[in-house]
């Protein structure tokens, strides 16, 4: 209970700021946003990790091809979304 009314008694600014957390460097960010985005299950497009990131996601993560290989991802062709298969999500 404490810690709940420690968090509720906060001014608004406080949160502004994480106070909890670890810093990532750009490719570790790109493997957290892609890995968070493939454990959804309707995945994610490719646009918007190149719009969020302004690269190409095989330049960047060009391992995730053996998903696909594997048969535990795919990418629709057309609209770009990458996602995980029944297998992949399994």
């Amino acid at each position: 209970r404490g810690l709940l009314q420690d968090y509720a008694a906060r001014a608004e600014a406080e949160f502004a700021l994480a106070d909890h957390g670890a810093w990532l460097d750009p490719d570790d960010e790109r493997r957290r946003w892609v890995a968070k985005s493939l454990l959804r299950t309707e995945g994610f497009f490719t646009s918007h990790y190149e719009a969020r990131f302004g690269s190409r996601l095989g330049d960047d993560l060009p391992q995730l091809q053996e998903l696909v290989d594997g048969g535990l991802a795919a990418i629709e062709a057309g609209t770009g979304r990458f996602h995980l298969t029944p297998e992949g999500l399994e």
